[in-house]
């Protein structure tokens, strides 16, 4: 285990504290939020420095698009923002998967579960192992968006 390379990552809430970690903490080096946006001060005094991918579902972006664009406009790093098509607030969950009768996404629950991993995986293995052009190799995938800033 590499202690001073560290990705890390959260949904909703989560998104939000992994967001305030990777601030406080210089030991991390990749960061992702599902459904998350780090807090309101981490977001507009730039605090994040590192290369950052933010997953959001077209349901919930034309909500939270602000606090996004905060972000984004304030950032010292990369950002990839990408839009994700058809999922909804949990399909970045395995919640979807386990309680099919609970949530009605346009999505399956399988295939949102497959493209989460082939994103988070490529973005985490470029950042962290140094593997350039992995995570944009995987833009080709269906329902994804992804947008740069650099």
């Amino acid at each position: 285990i590499d202690l001073n390379n560290i990705g890390v990552f959260g949904h909703s809430l989560g998104g939000r504290i992994a967001g305030e970690f990777t601030a406080r903490c210089k030991k991390v080096k990749a960061l992702v939020t599902m459904e998350g946006i780090p807090p309101r001060d981490v977001r507009y005094e730039g605090k994040i420095k590192i290369p950052s991918l933010m997953l959001c579902s077209s349901g919930t972006l034309k909500y939270a698009l602000e606090n996004y664009n905060s972000f984004i406009d304030n950032r010292k790093g990369i950002v990839y923002m990408v839009e994700l098509s058809g999922f909804g607030h949990n399909s970045l969950t395995d919640n979807p998967f386990l309680y099919p009768k609970n949530f009605k996404y346009e999505i399956e629950p399988k295939k949102a579960l497959e493209i989460s991993r082939v994103l988070l995986t490529a973005f985490f293995t470029e950042f962290l192992l140094d593997k350039a052009g992995v995570f944009e190799a995987s833009s080709d995938l269906d329902l994804v968006k992804i947008s740069k800033y650099e």
